[in-house]
This record gives C-alpha cells, structure tokens and sequence, in this order.
C-alpha cells in the first residue's frame, strides 16, 4: 500500500528526526563533558536527573507535535481522497456506490439519483420484484464469503420503465482481513441483452441449426433447430464442452474441421453422418472473433431437398421476372448476363439491346460509378449498396437517382463468378428530400414565427422565428402544450382552432397571445390541417406574425384621423361663420364707400379720389375672398350626394358658364368623347369651370387661346386632361399653385383671389382621385385629374 503522505512530507520527517538525534547526541555528549566540568559532584548529580527528564520531556512533546501534525495530515488525506471518489463516481456514466459490512448501501452517485429519482438505495424501490431474492440471496453469499459480488438484475428507472443492470461489487479489508467497505458499479446492458434476444429469436426462426462455440470449446448458443435436430436441449448445453456432447468428435473429422476453423480462422464446409444424432449433416463452420459459428442442415432426404430446391428456383426465376425492381448480373468483364423487365424499363433498352454488353456501352454516363464498384465486389467477395445518379438512354439529360446493390455470386470457387445488383428508383423520393431541405431552411429563417401540432395540441416542431416572438426555445416548448401561449379567457378560441384542424378547415384571423415573459402581443394567425401519407391530418401548421406594432398604430392612425375630423368640423364652422358673419359688415362698407364716392368723389382733391378707389378696391377684394372662403368650406357638405352624371353634360354646361369670356379672348375648345362618372354634379361644373377660366385668363399675349378636353381609362379610374397653349408654369411652382390663396402673378396682371385650384384640388380629392399638373414657361400647360370608375361608361 503506497504511503499517504506526500515526498515533501517525508522529507520534513526525517529532517526533524535528524535534527533530534544531532541535539540528542550533543546534549548527552556536551552536558555531561562541558556545561558541568566546575561543579560539585552532588549538584552535578542533581542536574543530571533532572537534565534526564527535561530530555525526556522534550521528546514526549517533539513525539506529541508529529503525532498532532500528521494525524490531521492523514484525516485530511482521507477526507480529500473521499471527495475525489465521489467528484469520479459523479461524472460516471454508470451507477457507483459504497456499501457498509453490514451491506447496507450508504452511498450512491448522481447518475443514480437522476435514473432512479431517488435519493438513497431502497431495493423495494429499484430492483425489479421477480429480481429481488436472486440479488438478496447473492449479496448475502458474497458478505459472507468475501467474494466479488456479481448479478444481472433490472433497475427501475424514475418514470417506472425497467432496464437490465450489470451489478458488480468488490470489498475492501484492513490489515486484519475483515471487510470494512463494499465499492461497486452497476452498468446498463438493457440493449446488449436486447440485441443477443434479437439475435436469438433470428437464429431460432431460421431453417438451419446453429452451434456457437467458444475458444475454450464451451458451447454459448444452441438455436430451436438444433435442438429439433440433436434431440437436445439448450438449457443443458449451454456452457458444456462440446466434446462432452459430441462422443465421436474427438479425433475425428469433424474435431479436424472445427479445429481448422478456430486455429486458421478460415471458413469449412464438409457432409458427415452424425451418429449421437443419427442423422446426415451438411455442416458450415464459419470462424468469428470469439470462436467458430456453425450451421447445418439435415441431408437424409436428399429428393425432399432436391426438390424443394428446384421449387425455390423456380420462384426466385419468377421473382426476378416480376419483380418491381431493377436486377441484372454482370460476368468479370463487366458484360451483361441477365436482365429483367423492370430494368430495361428504367434504362428505357430491350434485353437484346443489352445482353451481352458492358455497362461502359450501355450506360456509358454511369460506367465511370459503376466500374469500380464491380471491381471491388469481384475482388473482395463481399456485397456493396450505394446511391448513384446518373442518365439513361430512356431520358438522356435528365438526372435520376436509385438505390443500387451489388453482391457476389459464388459457385465452386471462392472467387465471385457474377456479380448481380439490384437497381430501386429513389429521384422522387431525392427530390422530395431536397424540397424538404429547402422548405426546412425557409421555415427555419423565417421572420414569421412558424410551427406545428399534433391533433392533442401538443407542440412538435418551432423555429427560430417562433422563439424569437414567443420567448420559448425549441427544447422549452417542443412536447408541450400550446395553450402555455394563449390566454385563459380566449380558451374557447382554442378549442374552435382544434375542432377545424380536425374538419382540415384552413384560417387566419387576429387573435392574442402570452410570450415567456408574460407581454401580451397582437399576432395574425394563419393555421392549415397537416396530412399524412394516407390523406389522414394528423396536425396542423401555424404561421404567426406579430402585428402589435401596426394595431398601435391603428389605434394612434384612428385617434388622429378623430381628431383632423373634429379639427375639419371646428375650421370648416370657423370658416362658414367667419365668412357668413363678414358679409353684413362687409356690405354696409361697400354700400357707404360707394355713397361716399358719388356724393364726394370730384369734389375734394385727385387724392381723396384716388383714396376712396383703393378703399373701394379693397373692399371688393375683401368681399371676394370671404365669398370664395365660404363656397370652399361648402365643398365638403355635399360630398356624399354621388350619382351618375355625364362629364359630356358637365363640360358643356361649364363652357356655358364660361361663353362671354371665351367670346371675349376668341377662345377654341376642343371636346373630346366624355365618360359617364360617379359624382357630384355642381362640384364637377366648378372643377371644369375654374381649370377653363385660368386656361383663358393665363394665355399669351395676341395669341387665341386653344383648349383641349380629353378623357383616357385607366385600370381603375378615368383620367381627364384639360391642357392650353398659354405661359406655362415653372415646375418649381407645381406644388404651390394650389395652396390657398398662393398666387404666381400680381393683381394686375391677372386679377383674382387665388384660391381657384385650390377649390379644384379639393373637389378631386372628395372624389377619391388627384390633380397635378405638367408645365414648361411659354409651352402651355397641361391639367390632369383622376376620378374612380364605378360603373361609369363611356
């Protein structure tokens, strides 16, 4: 056993114990030698005694110090390496645990604990009732013997699912022997003794018997059909030598065969008359890690065998002429030997076009795949499956995809003489897969939070989207409920949700939902029924996107438009009462400014004449404004009094309107055909009426206006155009020609008030349409207005 204490230790040890046999030796040496040379004898005898004790005191206490010092050096060590068994007993994949002599289990690892949910050791609790008195009874034996401990029993795991544990044990004993501590381990070897039953349960269902046999010739399986052949059962030989059961194989050739088997590692084949089974064998050994494998089959009935042979040729002959699938055999050099019906529908060739030729001539896109996989197969003896993709002579330039295997074909030799492979058409389900691959790395980067249901509302699939909008990672939510989103009071929406996915009704509507972090957001739901192969929903998909942004501004776009509503009420009264309630005043202005003119004007001075014009003038003025304020805060008043009217009628009554002026500048209007529209008939003169007054007022000098109406359908609305050959506008000024009262030129050069197109923009924009305008100086202008075609015809 290596020493606990560490090399520094040590060390210091010997150090002190160095340093005390020098001063030991010194203090004998020079006390008796040196300090007492002087002194009287009976007071020197006096210091020798008590030199002597104060010696022996001072050893008991250096004995006392390293006793203290490394007692608690060993206890820490202890404690440190107890600390570092359960750090190691922790991070193992296997169950550890501590036992006391008594057998009582007084430690067990964390691996424990999460399995079984528990956290000490209870047998009644984890060991499997028809386990139990196996495992009592072992234990028992090994606290009593000394022994390791060893059993295969089942451990109940939190969730009451049983697996097969492999629970072994060792003790610990002291100098004396007695056993002071159990450490043992338990491991899982569920899948090990599911995988042997699998294996087990193969080699019971085939037709051949099956002996496996160890290197130290002890027999480890015995299938159902050696046990009918032998006359034998398993439960007795399992373990046995096999010379035991076998009499007659030592020395013989079957001893020689086996022996050959497991020494040379190569497979035998061999028929031999067995007499303790009284039948004729055909026997396979075959060699594997552990030892030999053999097969064997009964040959007394050589005809019954014969015939069920040629039976099974047969059928395999029918199997490869019907088959659904490709089959071919190819010789070493690569040529066909046979082919099937359903191979030369893929590769779109007869059988004449194909036997006999490579695959280089036939498939000469796929040889440079195919080849060396031939090679290997004839080479090595053993069967290859892969995918390949390539072209056919059926479909040349198209890419297809199969599954395709290659195996050996053995006769007498034990080199491949054939090689034959089958051929499965997989492109669609390779097309699928990609679209699959596709459609999963959209849904995965999707803004949108998408995800799926089974038919109970259990979670199955969620995207990166749906955790970066709910909160929820995929690991959180996946197996869970969805209603962990939506809250308690729209229970009832969920179950409506539940009940179309089961009708396979597809929705969308606006609904609520809960984040992991308790917010409640507004989202529009799009759910569709999920089917599977058969046609069967078996869930449902959802798409969610979160609209709280665009409902907030909802709220805040319906709490401005209330409010320019009531702010249009408040400016349109202002501008009615403030224009009605100017007229009065405005008249008895006008009325006494023109009673002053006549009764004074000639009779002061030219300029109380010239004062009472521009008084004159300006009332005018005022009461021009405050008449064209009033007819644009009427506009609105009747802007629901639509009907159907003829913008023919329309245009001819505004020119109408209009005659004296146009006599006067010796304009020509030009009329195209007019539709019939959805308006507001007086708005509509107006409109007309005002773009024609300033066609003829913004004219050229000495040049006759010449006017052009015309109307072009759009695909949703009429666009009407009136343009003239007048001065133009600036681009500049666009914008700004009609804002209220904006004028381009002064007063005297064209009288007005400015407000005209700003009544024009204004009754457009009632009928659902726009105005604008295009214009160079000096090259006339053009004005366009839309209005909504709603039924209206030409």
């Amino acid at each position: 056993m290596k020493c606990i204490l560490c090399k520094s230790e040590q060390i210091q040890v010997l150090l002190i114990v160095s340093i005390y046999i020098i001063f030991s030796t010194l203090w004998i040496y020079t006390s008796d030698r040196l300090l007492f040379v002087n002194i009287d004898p009976q007071l020197r005898e006096s210091l020798s005694f008590y030199k002597g004790e104060a010696f022996v005191l001072l050893s008991a206490a250096l004995l006392y110090l390293l006793i203290i010092r490394y007692s608690k050096r060993l206890k820490e060590a202890s404690l440190a390496g107890e600390e570092r068994f359960r750090l190691i007993a922790d991070s193992m994949p296997s169950f550890v645990w501590t036992a006391k002599p008594d057998g009582t289990v007084d430690y067990v690892n964390k691996i424990f604990k999460e399995f079984t949910g528990l956290e000490t050791y209870d047998d009644s609790s984890c060991i499997h009732p028809e386990d139990r008195a196996a495992t009592e009874t072992i234990w028992r034996e090994a606290m009593q013997t000394g022994n390791q401990y060893q059993i295969e029993h089942r451990f109940r795991r939190h969730d009451g699912i049983y697996r097969w544990y492999l629970c072994r044990a060792v003790p610990v004993h002291d100098p004396a022997g007695k056993i002071i501590r159990w450490y043992g381990t338990s491991t899982d070897i569920d899948d090990l003794k599911s995988a042997k039953e699998r294996i087990s349960r193969i080699l019971d269902s085939t037709s051949d018997g099956f002996i496996a046999i160890d290197r130290d010739w002890r027999v480890t399986d015995f299938n159902r059909k050696a046990e009918e052949l032998s006359g034998l059962k398993a439960e007795q030989l399992i373990g046995q030598t096999y010379w035991e059961i076998v009499p007659q194989a030592p020395g013989s050739r079957i001893e020689n065969a086996y022996r050959s088997a497991m020494e040379e590692n190569r497979s035998v084949h061999f028929e031999e008359y067995y007499l303790c089974y009284g039948k004729l064998l055909d026997v396979y050994v075959h060699p594997y890690v552990d030892g030999i494998a053999v097969f064997f089959h009964d040959l007394s009935d050589r005809e019954r065998v014969a015939e069920a042979l040629r039976s099974r040729t047969e059928e395999l002959e029918s199997l490869l002429r019907h088959a659904p699938i490709g089959f071919a055999f190819f010789d070493n050099q690569h040529r066909y030997l046979r082919v099937n019906k359903a191979l030369c529908q893929i590769n779109g060739l007869s059988e004449e076009q194909t036997l006999g030729k490579t695959i280089g001539e036939v498939l000469p896109v796929n040889a440079r795949i195919v080849d060396p996989i031939l090679v290997q197969v004839f080479d090595s003896g053993e069967a290859v499956e892969t995918e390949i993709s390539g072209e056919t002579p059926k479909e040349p330039g198209i890419t297809r995809h199969w599954l395709t295997g290659f195996f050996p074909v053995f006769a007498s030799t034990k080199k491949p003489v054939a090689v034959g492979t089958y051929v499965v058409e997989i492109t669609e389900r390779k097309r699928a897969e990609e679209a699959m691959s596709r459609l999963a790395a959209i849904v995965q980067g999707a803004e949108d939070a998408v995800f799926s249901e089974d038919l109970n509302g259990i979670v199955q699939t969620w995207n990166k989207g749906a955790e970066k909008l709910y909160g929820y990672s995929a690991d959180e939510i996946i197996g869970k409920h969805i209603s962990i989103v939506v809250p308690p009071e729209l229970a009832g929406e969920l179950e409506e949700m539940t009940r179309k996915m089961k009708q396979g009704i597809q929705d969308h509507f606006e609904t609520v939902r809960i984040t992991k972090q308790g917010e409640r957001i507004f989202v529009f739901l799009t759910m569709s029924p999920i089917r599977n192969a058969t046609g069967r929903i078996v869930g449902v998909s959802k798409i969610v996107r979160d609209i709280s942004e665009r409902k907030r501004a909802e709220e805040d776009l319906k709490e401005t438009v209330k409010a320019l509503e009531r702010t249009n009420r408040e400016l349109q009264q202002f501008a009615y009462v403030a224009s009605h309630d100017l007229q009065e005043p405005l008249r008895n202005v006008t009325r006494y400014m023109d009673l002053f003119a006549r009764k004074y004007e000639g009779h002061i001075d030219e300029k109380a004449d010239k004062y009472i014009r521009f008084a004159m003038e300006g009332a005018n003025r005022i009461h021009a404004l405050v008449n064209d304020l009033l007819a644009y805060s009427e506009l609105g008043v009747a802007a629901g009094e639509f009907k159907p009217v003829s913008m023919l009628a329309i245009a001819e009554e505004a020119m109408d309107n209009l005659r004296q002026l146009i006599e006067e500048s010796h304009a020509v209007i030009v009329l195209d055909a007019m539709p019939e529209v959805h308006g507001n008939k007086g708005q509509l003169v107006q409109l007309l009426q005002n773009l024609l007054c300033n066609a003829v007022k913004f004219g050229k000098s000495h040049v006759a206006p010449l006017i052009r109406i015309s109307a072009e359908r759009l695909a949703d609305a009429w666009c009407f155009s009136v343009r003239d050959n007048g001065v133009g506008i600036d681009p500049l000024y666009f914008d700004k020609i009609f804002v209220i009262f904006q004028r381009l030129h002064a007063r005297s050069e064209h009288p007005g008030t400015g407000i005209g197109l700003a009544i024009c923009r204004k009754i457009v924009e009632l009928h659902g349409g726009r105005i604008w305008v295009e214009s160079r100086l000096d090259e006339g202008s053009t004005f366009y207005f839309t209005i909504p075609a709603r039924g209206g015809t030409r």
